[in-house]
């Protein structure tokens, strides 16, 4: 189990180069689960609605997407 911080989310789900190779590797190669904290479910939304996260969706549609593609627990 990897338990992913709010920022790891971001930078791997938009694919910004801040993860380090190590820790990018982890996420992809994890044979267990990748977990996420709800607090940081609330803190993207705070983000994106204050312009300080910018991405082509809702909140909700974001975060869902996030979810989704690395099939996160929360």
């Amino acid at each position: 189990m990897i338990l992913l911080d709010t920022c790891a989310i971001i930078w791997d789900a938009l694919k910004i180069d801040r993860l380090t190779p190590k820790a990018r590797r982890a996420i992809e190669n994890t044979e267990g689960e990748l977990m996420i904290c709800d607090i940081s479910i609330w803190e993207i939304s705070i983000l994106i609605k204050k312009g300080r996260l910018i991405v082509d969706e809702t909140p909700s549609r974001f975060i869902n997407l996030l979810i989704q593609s690395r099939s996160l627990h929360i």
